[in-house]
């Protein structure tokens, strides 16, 4: 194998590791178990619930899905990627 052929497939390697670190070390999506889902605690226990309760309502008559997701912190992530991969989820 010629020197610049080894240095691609290093060089290529290389990024493959990098990126499969990267995704290994990006927040994880939590399940999403109904409309409201307060992973950061700050809502209200009777405002969640009514929310839940509206937006449940809105689906059966409409069809229209709406969710709320809280988190307690991106971790230097890029809010754009995180919601992609959230409502990919």
């Amino acid at each position: 194998m010629s020197f610049k052929r080894f240095l691609l497939t290093a060089l290529l390697f290389t990024a493959a590791a990098f990126l499969a670190a990267g995704r290994a070390l990006a927040l994880d999506v939590p399940p999403l178990a109904a409309p409201v889902n307060d992973h950061a605690s700050v809502l209200a226990p009777e405002v969640k619930s009514r929310l839940n309760a509206e937006l449940l309502e809105l689906q059966q008559e409409t069809g229209a899905q709406i969710a709320v997701l809280t988190i307690p912190s991106l971790e230097d992530e890029e809010l754009a990627d995180y919601s992609l991969r959230v409502a990919s989820s």
